[in-house]
């Protein structure tokens, strides 16, 4: 027998597109046995650490504390949830120690110096990118995920910590990998409770439609187990416009509680120990990675001086005319004038306040003698911006060499 002959040009391109269909079969189950060794080793990591917690925390506290209650408290930019945040911690009908993990989108800790100063509380700050898909800490775990090993590092070791969590995402956090990290932790004390999201009902009824909502909001929608229509008071004699706001929200959730509130006020017997999380209403195997709207943009705009507020006015105005219907969703931040005063600045769209800071507010960003604006939208020119919020700084340097002449 003649022995085969080698491949050349000559071969049947059956046989081509069979060992290429070969190639990419083996590949894929290649890549997949991957994946699930990643999983694995995840699981059992995870297994192993939160067995080993949730026994030394037995010895440390007693068995109504072994549970840590997780509460989920999502919504898009601008949605009034550090507002809501802030009422839960100064509410004293609640009872629990509360630690809170919150998600800051830009590299500046705005949100955080918007949180009242409460000595029962913890805040631990995730920074400078989305809790749902930060980068990982390690091969094995995720930003979220190594924080809560803290957290229960820190809960097991003190015998008077929290009993409580609360994390409070980033605006454009999608909350079904948040979930998913949790759900993961089989082993551990921490038990979703529920996931609560606020709506800015002023701003959703400027937008043309509901094509044009955020995909980030939608997912926040679909997760949530209360969703509370914010800022009524900002649409009073808009009721057609409002039912059919609430029928739309319906259609993408149906199972939710949909409440109205005005200036983030909601009952705390509605927010906490609620018990309404079902994990069984998901499909958390198909959550790979989250949906983020396109083309989003932060722009951080910062000076080392004070500044003219009558020049800051004037910029702000400008911005908001010119840009909020071509994609600014939310602005924020501190504002630092010539006398010295501390100014909060929030915006949604094209609604915004410049109000006197908080002497918490003012005592915290006056020691670092900073004004800060978070500027965050769809295809910003950050140049642009960067270039109009100098010639603001500038105009305070120009008034200061006058005064010595």
């Amino acid at each position: 027998m003649s022995p085969k002959p080698p491949l050349t040009s000559t071969t049947p391109q059956w046989q081509l597109y069979l060992y290429a269909v070969i190639f990419l079969v083996l590949s894929v189950v290649l890549s997949n046995v991957i994946a699930w060794f990643k999983q694995f080793r995840q699981e059992a990591r995870i297994a192993q650490k939160t067995t080993t917690l949730t026994q030394d925390a037995a010895v440390a506290t007693s068995p109504t504390k072994a549970v840590i209650p997780v509460t989920i408290l999502t919504g898009f930019l601008g949605s009034g949830k550090t507002t809501l945040l802030n009422s839960i911690l100064s509410s004293p009908d609640h009872g629990f120690k509360i630690m809170v993990l919150e998600n800051e989108l830009g590299a500046v800790s705005i949100d955080h110096d918007l949180i009242a100063n409460h000595p029962r509380e913890g805040v631990v700050v995730m920074q400078n990118g989305c809790m749902c898909c930060s980068a990982p800490a390690t091969a094995t775990t995720n930003e979220l995920e190594r924080i809560l090993d803290q957290l229960l590092e820190m809960q097991a070791a003190a015998t008077d910590s929290f009993d409580y969590l609360i994390v409070e995402t980033t605006g454009v956090a999608d909350p079904g990998p948040i979930l998913k990290t949790f759900l993961e932790l089989r082993a551990s004390r921490f038990r979703l409770d529920g996931v609560v999201a606020l709506v800015d009902t002023s701003s959703l009824l400027k937008m043309d439609s509901q094509q044009h909502w955020p995909v980030e909001m939608h997912s926040q929608l679909v997760y949530a187990d209360l969703i509370a229509l914010n800022k009524m008071d900002l649409v009073d004699g808009k009721d057609i416009e409002v039912d059919k706001l609430k029928a739309h929200i319906r259609t993408i959730n149906p199972d939710a509680t949909v409440v109205e509130c005005r200036h983030s006020r909601l009952p705390i017997a509605d927010l906490l120990h609620i018990r309404t999380f079902d994990a069984s209403r998901f499909d958390f195997d198909a959550v790979v990675e989250s949906k983020h709207t396109k083309d989003l943009d932060t722009v951080v705009l910062s000076a080392t001086t004070p500044l003219d507020l009558g020049a800051f006015g004037h910029w702000l105005n400008d911005v908001v005319d010119s840009h909020w219907k071509r994609g600014i969703f939310r602005m924020k931040g501190f504002v630092l004038d010539e006398d010295g005063n501390m100014w909060l600045l929030q915006c949604v769209l094209d609604t915004y306040t410049l109000a006197p800071a908080t002497d918490q507010q003012h005592k915290t960003k006056q020691r670092a003698l900073t004004s800060q604006v978070v500027v965050i939208g769809l295809h910003l020119d950050k140049h642009a911006l960067e270039t109009s919020f100098a010639s603001v700084v500038a105009q305070h340097q120009s008034s200061q060499k006058d005064k010595r002449v």
